[in-house]
């Protein structure tokens, strides 16, 4: 677990978001002029109302606006600080979780965008490949807990 979230739930949404990329290009969505920021692919808006109705707090950490998200801009590469991106992806997992009361719902949350094809494709890539995180981190487990390093 990390800080109450399966470490499956951040693999495939760092996954699915940026295919483990910590330099991604930044998404601009037309749409409604916000931008997809960093590993997690944070919205611009959505981070930005989240924090200010304190759902999640990155000033916690000692994290400023861009640490987090970096000075971005249409097309760019992801500038931030890709760990503190990272973070608070697994803060807004870690709220969603308890505001959805599953992993799968959290997981469909996070991909929020109106008209967008993707809550309900994220809920099905989580219960596709969240097992097969688990398996393959429970193995590194077992086998750093029993290496001689």
């Amino acid at each position: 677990m990390v800080g109450k979230i399966s470490e499956d739930l951040l693999a495939v949404t760092w996954a699915m978001e940026s295919r483990f990329e910590w330099n991604p290009i930044t998404q601009y969505m037309e749409d409604t002029d916000t931008y997809d920021v960093g590993p997690m692919q944070l919205n611009s808006y959505f981070t930005a109302n989240d924090i200010g109705d304190g759902f999640y707090d990155p000033t916690q950490y000692g994290l400023g606006w861009e640490d987090v998200m970096g000075n971005y801009s249409k097309g760019t590469r992801f500038n931030g600080n890709h760990h503190a991106n990272i973070l608070v992806g697994a803060l807004k997992l870690k709220w969603l979780l308890h505001v959805k009361g599953s992993e799968s719902e959290a997981a469909r949350a996070y991909v929020g965008a109106p008209g967008k094809p993707g809550p309900e494709a994220r809920k099905t890539q989580y219960d596709l490949y969240s097992n097969g995180f688990k398996k393959f981190l429970t193995v590194i487990k077992i086998t750093l807990a029993f290496s001689s390093l």
